[in-house]
Parts: C-alpha cells; structure tokens; sequence
C-alpha cells in the first residue's frame, strides 16, 4: 500500500538511528532493542501499530524471528515470558531466544485469545473461565 494513511500497522527495517529520525519518540528505547512494538488502541480494541526491526545489529535468521515475534505482539500478545525457550516470546536479560517458528503452546495460546467465545475488556478471571469453557466444550464435557 502506498498511501500510508490508510495504513494501521507500520513496520519498519533499518536501523535504530533512522526508526528515531522518523519516530523521535523512541529515542533512548531502542539502544538495547533490536526489536520494539508500539500499540495504540480505543474501549480496549487495538487500532494502531509500529514495529521496528533491525537490519544492522543482527542476522537474518534473528530478523525472522523479530518480524514474526513483534507482529504477533501488536496483535495483543506483547509480553515477553523467560520460561518457555521454544517460545517465539521467549526471551531473558541475556538470551533473546530468536525462534523462528511458533511452538505448540504460541499457537494455543493465539488460538485462544482470538476465539470467538473470548472478547475485549476481560478481566483475568473472567478470561480464565472462557478458557475453561472452550476447553470443557471441545472435551464434551
């Protein structure tokens, strides 16, 4: 697309420098990222997004995994978790996992935000009960 007005998600590839001469907003966030998202949203619906990837400070197969990585948390899935190293959210102060393919748990874990029974604005219990509900359901139970 080239008319950027229509546009509700932005990513970018280059470098850090260039993003902040774009974004001045991001100055002093992107020194130890490589990749970085930015969301906005309205009554709790995302509207907008920007991504940055860097193509200088690391590889192709690290690219990848940052593309498919920070999408994914724009569409409402932005948190980081150390626990799962075959996650394409894993990440710790000193390893950035760079997977580059979903694992089982990152599919059921975007199957389940986004299924129809789950809708926006839920607290965590209310989330949890939709999500034993959907499981009793397709367990017959």
């Amino acid at each position: 697309m080239t008319d950027t007005l229509q546009s509700n998600a932005y990513i970018y590839f280059g470098t850090a420098s260039e993003f902040i001469d774009l974004f001045p907003d991001m100055s002093g966030l992107l020194t130890n990222n490589v990749g970085y998202f930015n969301v906005w949203w309205n009554s709790n619906v995302i509207n907008r997004a920007r991504i940055f990837v860097d193509t200088q400070r690391i590889n192709f197969q690290q690219q990848r995994s940052l593309i498919k990585e920070e999408l994914t948390q724009s569409l409402g899935m932005g948190k980081d978790s150390p626990l799962y190293p075959t996650s394409i959210f894993y990440e710790t102060a000193t390893d950035g996992g760079f997977a580059t393919e979903f694992s089982d748990l990152d599919r059921e874990i975007i199957r389940l935000l986004y299924h129809p029974q789950m809708t926006v604005g839920l607290s965590l219990a209310q989330a949890r009960a939709v999500i034993v509900s959907v499981y009793n359901q397709e367990n017959g139970q």
